[in-house]
């Protein structure tokens, strides 16, 4: 179901083949993951000849991304040659965290050329406590400076700040801080548990 190429330049090809769904999906992950492990700087992953049975098993490959996140500094890209498989990739949010690709020779030299970006994430949860705005705050800055980040963290600070005391005041439930970043830009998000819908008012 899987061979593995290692090419001359670090970059190493893993081929899958034959059906993805509920059953082999925790081999293809393993595959992914062993793979990750024993490339040198970059993993594209050929997924022309497999056969994914239902949407949801796509998830794999982001699956397997977040749990080899402890090694940052390989890129991971998926390669189609099927448009239609593309747009699902994109379309399922998949392309979002591993960059898809028409040929290993396209993914090979968008990796050359630094094109291929790793995308960073962490997630957290917070209690509905006066000190949890802080935590979140410290959150935000472990995570930033690790991922080489530090002239990021006022800004994050203080969309983290606002939403997470906005959160407290108006839900019960506490609030989760979600940050996802890259080379070019990070994303930052609050959310809470409360039913009731953000209102925008206008200061008079």
């Amino acid at each position: 179901m899987a061979s593995i190429t290692h090419g001359r330049t670090g970059v190493t090809v893993l081929r899958l083949t034959g059906g993805l769904d509920v059953h082999s999906y925790p081999q293809v992950r393993d595959s992914v993951l062993k793979a990750a492990l024993d490339a040198d700087s970059a993993l594209i992953i050929d997924v022309d000849a497999l056969e994914a049975r239902d949407d949801h098993v796509w998830a794999v490959f982001t699956s397997a991304r977040w749990d080899a996140q402890q090694w940052p500094e390989i890129v991971i890209a998926l390669v189609s040659a099927d448009p239609a498989v593309q747009r699902r990739l994109r379309d399922l949010s998949v392309a979002r965290y591993l960059p898809v690709y028409s040929s290993v020779a396209a993914a090979v030299d968008a990796i050359g050329d630094g094109d291929c970006h790793y995308l960073h994430r962490a997630r957290e949860r917070f209690g509905p406590y006066p000190y949890s705005v802080n935590s979140a705050l410290m959150f935000v800055r472990d995570h930033l400076e690790a991922w080489s980040m530090r002239d990021r963290i006022a800004v994050a600070s203080t969309v983290v700040t606002v939403f997470a005391e906005n959160a407290l005041s108006h839900a019960r439930g506490g609030f989760d801080v979600r940050l996802e970043g890259n080379a070019e830009e990070i994303l930052v998000g609050v959310s809470d548990t409360s039913p009731v819908l953000a209102d925008r008012k206008s200061v008079v």
